[in-house]
């Protein structure tokens, strides 16, 4: 029996040694750390949750911004048809200036012959 005491105080001592080489003094120290570790906590779990909506957000804005590069994409894509098309409309209509510039040229001409 005097063991089994023996055995209990033992564990009592190693507590309290463990008690008081982790820093605590009173166990009023216990509960201030206990407190500031749950006060960590809810602010982590706060965090999380805001990390969660950022990424969501970051999720839409990239949808947007893909979005946008097709939109992008294809304005430049209308755009480089258009010029296209008006590149050759005006090659044509220089040709036609070209042409009249000509005729002009041999009408003056037999005009001046006439004269």
């Amino acid at each position: 029996m005097t063991n089994n005491i023996k055995q209990i105080e033992d564990v009592g001592r190693i507590s309290i040694d463990v008690f008081l080489y982790a820093g605590f003094n009173t166990v009023r120290d216990l509960k201030e750390k206990v407190s500031y570790t749950q006060c960590i906590q809810e602010h982590i779990t706060e965090f999380e949750a805001e990390n969660i909506n950022l990424r969501k957000k970051i999720l839409e804005f990239d949808t947007e911004r893909a979005e946008f590069k097709c939109r992008i994409f294809e304005a430049l894509k209308m755009t480089e048809e258009e010029r296209t098309k008006h590149g050759t409309k005006n090659a044509k209509l220089k040709a036609i200036i070209k042409k009249l510039k000509f005729e002009n040229v041999e009408f003056r001409d037999k005009f001046i012959k006439v004269e």
